[in-house]
C-alpha cells in the first residue's frame, strides 16, 4: 500500500499548501499530538496538503493505521434474509449463539414432518427455527420429480419463513413457494387472528404440507392444551401423529 505522501506528490503548486506554507514550515509549527508523541511524516504530509487540523484525535498516524471499511452484511447473512428469517434470528445465528432446550429439540429433529416447538416468549424457539432453515440435519427434500395435474407445481422450492399472522389474513392463495417450501417456519402460531377464516387457512396448509410429507416448523407460545381447544384435535393429531409437539421450558434471553 502506497503512503500518503506518495499519493499526494508534487499535487499543490509550488509546494505551498493553501495556508502558503512549506512543508518544513508547517512540520515546524505542528502541535504534539493528542498523546504527546511525535506526528509520523506521513500524518504530517496528509494534515499538510489537505488542511487537516493535526488536534484531532482520530487523525491517524499512518494510512494504514486507518480502521479497515465495513465490509457489510455477509452472503449468508444476505440468503438468510432472503428466506424471510428475521433480522434479529440471523444476528443471533452469526454470533455464539446459545445452546438452548429448544435448540437440542431442533437438533433431535432428524425424522417426521411436523416440530412444534412450544414454550414462552424468549426461550429460544425462533431462533431454534432459524438454525433449522440454515443448517439443520433435515435430509433430502420429500420430491424431486414435478407431480399435479400442473406438472410443475411440486418442484420443490429452497427453505422458507413466514409468520401465522401473515398466513391467516387475506383471501389469496397461499404462495407456492410457501406451501411447498423444502423446509417451513411458521412462527408464532397464535398471534393471528383468532377466527374461523384464520383457522381454515392454517389447517389447509398443514394438510398439503403433511400430504406432501415436507418438512415443517412451527414456534407458538400457546401450550397443546389450548392448540387444541383452539384448532381442533384433528390439528393437533397431526402433528403428533407424523412429527412432534415439544414443550421448551426454560429461563428466557431477551432481557440479556
Amino acid at each position: 500500500m502506497k503512503r500518503i505522501k506518495d499519493l499526494i506528490a508534487n499535487a499543490l503548486p509550488g509546494n505551498k499548501n493553501a495556508s502558503g506554507l512549506s512543508f518544513e514550515e508547517f512540520r515546524d509549527s505542528a502541535p504534539l499530538r493528542v498523546d504527546g508523541q511525535e506526528w509520523s511524516p506521513e500524518a504530517l504530509w496528509f494534515a499538510w496538503s489537505t488542511g487537516t487540523a493535526l488536534h484531532l484525535a482520530d487523525l491517524p498516524d499512518t494510512f494504514e493505521d486507518e480502521p479497515d471499511a465495513d465490509p457489510g452484511p455477509s452472503e449468508w447473512h444476505l440468503a438468510m434474509l432472503r428466506k424471510g428469517v428475521p433480522p434479529r434470528v440471523v444476528r443471533c445465528l452469526e454470533g455464539d449463539y446459545q445452546i438452548t432446550p429448544a435448540m437440542n429439540a431442533a437438533k433431535r429433529w432428524t425424522q417426521g414432518t411436523f416440530l412444534c416447538l412450544s414454550g414462552e416468549s424468549g426461550v429460544g424457539k425462533s431462533v431454534a427455527a432459524g438454525w433449522l432453515i440454515s443448517r439443520g440435519p433435515l435430509g433430502p427434500c420429500p420430491f424431486t420429480q414435478p407431480q399435479g395435474h400442473e406438472q410443475f407445481a411440486y418442484w420443490p422450492h429452497g427453505p422458507r419463513w413466514t409468520r401465522a399472522t401473515d398466513l391467516a389474513r387475506g383471501f389469496d392463495e397461499i404462495p407456492g413457494e410457501i406451501r411447498r417450501a423444502s423446509v417451513l417456519v411458521i412462527d408464532d402460531l397464535g398471534d393471528e387472528k383468532n377466527d374461523e377464516h384464520s383457522r381454515a387457512r392454517l389447517s389447509s396448509l398443514l394438510s398439503e404440507r403433511d400430504d406432501l410429507q415436507a418438512r415443517t416448523v412451527i414456534t407458538t407460545n400457546l401450550n397443546a392444551a389450548t392448540i387444541k381447544h383452539r384448532y381442533g384435535t384433528r390439528f393437533v393429531d397431526r402433528i403428533k401423529g407424523h412429527g412432534f409437539l415439544t414443550a421448551i421450558r426454560g429461563e428466557t434471553m431477551r432481557a440479556r
